[in-house]
């Protein structure tokens, strides 16, 4: 999941204010206790995460709108490409491939 999200909040003035970067691991914990919430109000527990991560060091200039731009448009990207996948009927497999794994030594 992406979020893009402003570091910082306006005052009552109108004007923005910026605020300190949060630390990962309060976001990795908020994240996570949002997630686990959401999954037990959908009776979706069996899909608990294992692993969590986040990252938030990439910010974007006030003024920078290139840097704006190539941000929004990677956050667009979607995560896996269809052409890449293919459904075996006889296994009933989802397969995809990308490139080759150096240390599984295999691409899908």
């Amino acid at each position: 999941m992406h979020v893009l999200a402003a570091d910082g909040a306006f005052g009552p003035d109108g004007t923005f204010v910026p605020l300190p970067a949060v630390p990962e691991g309060l976001l990795v914990e908020g994240f996570r206790c949002a997630l686990l919430r959401f999954l037990a109000e959908n009776h979706a527990s069996r899909l608990a995460p294992q692993r969590l991560s986040v990252h938030n060091e990439v910010r974007v200039g006030e003024g920078d709108a290139e840097a704006k731009s190539k941000l929004a448009g990677y956050m667009l990207r979607a995560p896996m490409s269809l052409e890449k996948m293919s459904y075996d009927t006889e296994t009933g497999t989802v397969i995809y491939r990308s490139k080759m794994h150096l240390g599984l030594k295999r691409n899908f």
